[in-house]
This record gives C-alpha cells, structure tokens and sequence, in this order.
C-alpha cells in the first residue's frame, strides 16, 4: 500500500510495447520450461552444446568473463544513472523534462530489487538445492543431474536454479520501456537480446542450464508487467490513456 501510494504521486509511464513484448517472451518461455519438464534430459543437452572433453566448457575464457563482467554490472550503472539523472533534476542542474519521474525511479527499483535481488537470489537459489551444470557427473562433476522442477540436491549455497545474472540482465526491459516510444520497440528488442546472450554465456559457461535461464527471463516478465500495471493511475479509460503520454523519461 505504501508502495501504490507513492507511485501514485506520479502520473503513468508512455504508452509502452512493454506488454506485447513481455507476453511474448512469458509464452515462449512458458513453453519451453513445459517441454523441459518433460523431457529433462533435453536439459542437459542444452549444456553439452557448450561442453567438450578434456577441455571442459567452452565458455570459460577469458573474452567470456570480460563479457560477464560487463552484462552483471551493465544494470546497475543504468539503475544508477537513472537515480543520478532524477536527483540532477531535482537540483535543477538538467531540465526537468529530461529527468526521470519518481513513478519511473520507484519502478525500476522495485522491480530490480524484488526480482533479482529478493526472488531469485534470497527466494530460489536459496531454496533449490540444484547442482550447476559444471558440477553434475555427466560434465565431470560428482553430483547427479536433476530437473528443475525438484528442491531437493547436494547443493548447499549459491545454486543453479534460477540464474540471477539473467535475471538482471532482462530487467534491463525496465528501462527500456520507460524509453519515448519511437525507441521504445528497438530498447526493448535489445533488452531481450541482451538477456538472452547473458543467459547463454552463463550456460557456457557450465554455470546455468537452459530451464535456469528460461525461468529468470518469465519470472521478470510477469514482475514486470505486474508493477507496469500498478503504476497506472487508477482512473480507466480514454483519461488514464491521455495520461500515459505526459511522463517522458529520459533513459
């Protein structure tokens, strides 16, 4: 409730391809995860793409941490230029117009802060005990494979499912969709983009299987769309619509 009131203060983002393009994904990401419970072993065929004894996966060198590295901090240097360009604004250093609205700054916190910070690292890794990919026996690990679906596993911390890198790499369909909507389209094909090539490095990698990387991407479509809704005014209708045009963010 104190979050709604706060959001409230504001008037609603643009129109947004938000929606259509996190539907999309929360479709063919349900899909997938359907098809992966399954059939599981499709799971671990996913993985041995990337893997080749005696060498391991191929996604252990260094162009690939370099790029890690960049693709876990891309969403925080963004997630911070938007509170940097808010309070610039605020201190009449920019134009106000140019600034991002605290509709916008309480959205993209709560949605980065709820999704890979409390859901994915506090909630599932902490709670889903799977072995990582480079960890299970038919990799050269010692732990046996399991589903994504079961709890229990050997691992103690820091587990597979789901993958929070991913996860924070496709929040960055945040602020994409706070774009002005020429760009709203293409921010958001790049968002998606670069979540998918986050999720595809770390299973690479020999850190994430597929159904982590699947689950990351629908669990941040549905936060998504869930706080896009809350932060509409609370009027229906042609007013409400009229309404979304008149906060432009500049991200």
């Amino acid at each position: 409730m104190i979050l709604a009131a706060l959001v409230y203060q504001d008037k609603a983002p643009p129109q947004s391809h938000l929606k259509p393009f996190a539907i999309s994904g929360l479709l063919l990401a349900s899909f997938g995860l359907a098809v992966l419970a399954i059939r599981p072993e499709l799971d671990l065929a996913g993985s041995g793409l990337f893997f080749s004894p005696p060498r391991g996966f191929a996604g252990q060198t260094w162009v690939a941490h370099v790029f890690r590295v960049f693709a876990a901090t891309a969403p925080f240097i963004v997630f911070l230029g938007a509170i940097a360009a808010y309070f610039a604004g605020w201190a009449k250093l920019t134009p106000s117009s140019r600034a991002p609205r605290r509709r916008s700054l309480i959205f993209l916190m709560a949605t980065l802060a709820l999704g890979p910070g409390l859901l994915v690292n506090e909630g599932f890794k902490a709670h889903v005990h799977r072995p990582r990919p480079v960890h299970v026996r038919d990799f050269g690990g010692e732990a046996p494979f399991q589903p994504f679906y079961r709890l229990d596993g050997p691992c103690a911390r820091n587990c597979s499912f789901p993958s929070g890198e991913t996860a924070a790499a496709f929040w960055m369909m945040a602020p994409a969709a706070l774009a002005p909507p020429p760009f709203q389209a293409p921010c958001l094909a790049a968002a998606i983009l670069f979540g998918l090539a986050t999720g595809g490095l770390r299973m690479a990698a020999g850190a994430h299987f597929l159904s982590d990387v699947l689950f990351s991407g629908w669990l941040m479509g549905v936060i998504l769309i869930g706080f896009w809704f809350l932060t509409r005014p609370r009027g229906a209708g042609a007013n409400a619509d009229a309404a979304l045009h008149e906060d432009r963010a500049s991200l």
